[in-house]
């Protein structure tokens, strides 16, 4: 049995030339060595196997074929440690007996008359072991594809494989590359893009959070590692399908990870986060106008069902909203997702924060104050957070006025409590939750709904004089409900019950 310390990275086809280029390659390049590798992956028709953590596959390699067992093991942004089984067989057929493990091979030969190929790897790998800093690392080049059921999908993958050494010396080997190349960090091994095929699905995103009485720092690592693997699978999902729904899904991403390091800077060092914190800004900066070009967008679509009593003021609204924002079509907005999202950037700060989280560099960097902090469960920080921040928030609101400029900063830490909320509610009573965020979604609506009316305002002295007073009058109205809707609610918090007692 060997254990496996990887990390693994996307690379384009077109880029692979220029990889080979780059000065730590190139000074080893006469050692490369190139095979051509197929798989054939065994599970069940239910996916037994996948639901055991398991993996089997036998690899023809030259005149060899080799069956290999692989646990899941651990995966830390990227970087994976699992455990494998290798023994060689004469043909390409299983041969249980060879498992080293029994507790494997228990489990193997309960369902051996099920096993069956579920889907096959094609590729041509190019390995290479490159000295660099205090570690010897074993590059691989993999390019081909995955196939299952009549569907394919593009192998074009490095594999950095520490086969001695400091594990930190993978990430900077990573970083050294990606500053030239872009590359992308990513979890999804070819066993899994392979079980995606084989069962139509796209990458798994899930919420998994640590128990309540958890200590607040394993908990940020636990909580900081579980978004990395979400925006790696947004990440992958997105190079997939590329629709509006996967990219909402990758903004999203990046503003739960946004979420929690602000919230968790209470109990974890701010001087340990300042990096990361700035590499993720720069990169989400970039993406910000093109998600508020899609919301935008989704605007106008409900303003066009509108129905004044003109049609052709109607129109003429509209017309001025598309033209200040100058709204680009979907199709527009794609490729310029895509050069930000598969750019040199964004690939840096993936790895970064993959390295970030593995090294876990808030330990040991706290004031007198974190440590006391730090030593509370996970549950007894919520309660104390949830409290401090929405009674906070509400004395804010009740000082505001009644006008559409004083809504902006309060609405932003609304949404920002709403959606920490809604991320650890399965902490909570469902329902305490639900009745206890109503009013605040319609504080957050209310405010939308009063900045657009009063863009809108501000387009109506572009109307005909005689168009004018109608649009006016409309607009006055809605603010009107609007105003009065917002007050209600305000008078509502009064009766709200804290979720978190």
């Amino acid at each position: 049995m060997d254990t496996e310390v990887e990390l693994k990275l996307t690379v384009s086809p077109q880029a692979v030339g220029k990889l080979k280029k780059h000065p730590i390659i190139a000074e080893n390049i006469a050692n490369i060595q190139t095979h051509h590798l197929r798989n054939w992956y065994y599970d069940t028709s239910s996916f037994s196997l996948s639901e055991h953590r398991l993996a089997i596959r036998i690899r023809e390699s030259g005149s060899r074929f080799i069956q290999t067992v692989k646990t899941a093991g651990s995966s830390s942004g990227g970087l994976h440690e699992r455990q494998e089984f290798e023994a060689d067989v004469k043909y390409p057929e299983l041969e249980i007996d060879k498992v080293s493990s029994s507790e494997i091979r228990g489990l193997l030969s309960a369902l051996s008359s099920e096993l069956r190929v579920v889907f096959t790897t094609d590729f041509t790998r190019e390995t290479l072991d490159i000295p660099f800093q205090s570690s010897l690392i074993e590059m691989a080049i993999d390019q081909g594809q995955v196939e299952a059921k009549k569907r394919s999908w593009p192998i074009s993958e490095i594999e950095l494989e520490l086969k001695r050494g400091d594990p930190q010396d993978i990430f900077a080997l990573a970083k050294e590359l990606a500053g030239k190349v872009p590359l992308q960090i990513h979890e999804i091994t070819k066993a899994g893009r392979g079980y995606q095929l084989a069962r139509g699905t796209e990458a798994p995103i899930a919420v998994s959070l640590p128990q309540g009485d958890t200590l607040v720092l394993d908990a940020f690592r636990a909580i900081i590692s579980n978004q990395l693997s979400q925006l790696l699978a947004c990440v992958a999902n997105w190079q997939e399908a590329q629709s509006q729904t996967t990219f909402v899904e990758l903004i999203r991403s990046f503003v739960t990870i946004k979420d929690l390091l602000w919230m968790f800077k209470s109990a974890v060092s701010r001087s340990a986060s300042t990096e990361i914190r700035s590499q993720l800004m720069d990169v989400y900066e970039q993406l910000e106008p093109l998600d508020e070009q899609c919301r935008y967008g989704l605007w106008l679509s409900e303003l066009e069902k509108l129905r004044l009593g003109d049609l052709d003021s109607q129109q003429t609204l509209l017309a001025w909203a598309k033209s200040y924002k100058h709204i680009k079509s979907w199709d527009t907005l794609i490729p310029e997702i895509n050069d930000i999202v598969f750019g040199v950037q964004m690939g840096q700060m993936l790895i970064s924060l993959s390295e970030w989280v593995y090294l876990q560099p808030w330990r040991g960097d706290e004031s007198s104050r974190l440590k006391k902090r730090s030593k509370r469960s996970l549950a007894a920080f919520l309660a104390h957070w949830f409290e401090e921040h929405w009674l906070d928030v509400e004395q804010n609101v009740r000082d505001i006025k009644q006008d559409e400029g004083g809504w902006q900063g309060p609405q932003q830490r609304i949404e920002r409590l709403i959606r920490l909320t809604l991320y650890w509610q399965q902490f909570y009573k469902e329902k305490k939750v639900r009745r206890f965020l109503a009013p605040w979604h319609d504080l957050v609506a209310g405010a939308d709904e009063l900045n657009r009316l009063k863009w809108l305002a501000h387009k109506v002295d572009k109307l005909p004089q005689n168009e004018q007073g109608e649009v006016l009058d409309w607009l006055g109205n809605e603010r009107g409900a609007c105003v009065m809707a917002i007050t209600q609610t305000l008078e509502g918090l009064n009766r709200l019950k804290p979720f978190w007692g």
